[in-house]
């Protein structure tokens, strides 16, 4: 009972050894990446010294910018490109920015990474031999995206989790998930049409201005 309560996923894991094999894999990926990036040094990009994780620094400084009611976007140089997303996701980053780098960058991808995995093996309707091909095609473009420390396999896996809890009926968790996508970046929209397909659509709808309106506030 108490191993239930402090360690949530260890049934889970001794149960599904195909999954355990698919988190340590990727996990050690994404700590191979991370610690890959953060140990190649700088390279030039029209004509300043850049990271290899930029993306990451960008999202580390974005915080930083809102905390000191900075502008979020102005191109700042120490990084290399313009902040891209909300100030919502630029607060929720101090979860890691007080993190050494190699900390917060390893923490990030393997966020990135983890999330998906767990979206796309829970889910339901499809056979696990589906799922299975489904991580090994999902692979190349999951590692290219946290090379580039970036948020795609976040915002893929928070749409997935909306889709897994609206099949289960709970428009509270499905939303929380939306939501989260469209603060971080405004394309989870594109998944709103589908609640018309939910009897409870009205209801979803609801809650999700709800928690849009709480999360703007």
């Amino acid at each position: 009972m108490k191993k239930t309560i402090l360690f949530p996923f260890l049934n889970l894991f001794k149960k599904n050894k195909t999954l355990a094999f698919y988190i340590l894999i990727f996990t050690t990926i994404a700590l191979g990446v991370s610690f890959h990036n953060y140990l190649s040094g700088v390279k030039e990009i029209g004509g300043g010294e850049y990271t290899h994780y930029n993306n990451y620094i960008i999202f580390k400084n974005s915080h930083f910018n809102l905390k000191n009611n900075s502008d979020l976007y102005s191109h700042y140089n120490s990084q290399w490109d313009l902040y891209k997303y909300s100030p919502t996701f630029a607060f929720l980053m101090g979860g890691m920015v007080y993190f050494p780098t190699i900390l917060g960058l390893s923490v990030w991808n393997i966020i990135n990474t983890i999330l998906l995995i767990l979206g796309i093996w829970h889910l339901p309707k499809i056979d696990f031999k589906s799922k299975r091909w489904m991580l090994v095609l999902i692979s190349i473009e999951l590692i290219t995206s946290i090379q580039n420390s970036q948020s795609n396999g976040l915002i893929a896996a928070l749409l997935i989790w909306t889709f897994i809890f609206l099949e289960k009926a709970n428009a509270w968790k499905a939303n929380i998930c939306l939501a989260l996508s469209v603060f971080i970046k405004i394309f989870g929209v594109v998944l709103l049409p589908i609640y018309l397909f939910y009897k409870f659509r009205v209801k979803a709808l609801a809650t999700f201005i709800i928690i849009c309106l709480a999360f703007y506030r």
